[in-house]
């Protein structure tokens, strides 16, 4: 098996175990199973502008695409400066928002938004492009700042209890609910996936 494949057979577990079996993105599975999902792995030490031509690349097609670095030896605080060049060598154009996940993400489960970077640790250094496109669909779907999604009754019941949130924060603190409690097991099913995940 190659690196290549290794690090999509994580990844395939990252998504399948994690992701979307803890349903912590509402729109993972279906994103995947129709065919709006891309990934790409890419080996060695890349600079800023050539992630930047490969998110070019992507104009028209997938609305999320997963930049996959299982050979990038840099910690998270680095990869998020990497990440930011990234974004500056896109430019103004890019048509998708840039999130920057990583095995070793700092996290705290104090607060909804400080435990993200539990959820963000990729078995491996990993860009998420999103499609400003895909976003603007589900804001239009939602204009109240609801949506509704195919999760459990207490996921549902948890975002349409906050309309005062937008969507990423309704996400955000319906996770924290139903997650927090359960970081140290999560942290144990992250690092199982592989090698990559911190432990």
């Amino acid at each position: 098996m190659t690196i290549s494949d290794e690090t999509l057979a994580r990844n395939d577990r990252y998504l399948l175990e994690i992701v979307e079996a803890l349903e912590i993105c509402p729109f993972a599975r279906g994103t995947r199973t129709g065919g709006k999902l891309d990934r790409e792995v890419h080996l060695g030490t890349p600079t800023p502008a050539f992630v930047a031509d490969r998110v070019r690349a992507h104009d028209e097609g997938a609305d999320i695409v997963l930049l996959i670095f299982p050979e990038l030896a840099l910690d998270a605080k680095a990869f998020e400066r990497f990440v930011d060049a990234v974004r500056t060598a896109s430019g103004d154009e890019s048509r998708f928002a840039m999130a920057p996940f990583h095995p070793q993400a700092s996290y705290a489960v104090d607060t909804p938004s400080r435990l993200v970077g539990l959820f963000r640790r990729a078995p491996d250094p990993t860009i998420q492009l999103v499609r400003y496109r895909a976003l603007d669909a589900v804001k239009r779907r939602a204009p109240d700042g609801k949506f509704f999604f195919d999760g459990s009754p207490a996921s549902w019941a948890a975002l349409a209890a906050r309309p005062e949130h937008g969507i990423s924060d309704q996400i955000t603190h319906a996770n924290f609910d139903r997650l927090a409690a359960r970081a140290d097991e999560l942290r144990e099913r992250l690092a199982a996936i592989g090698p990559r995940t911190a432990r």
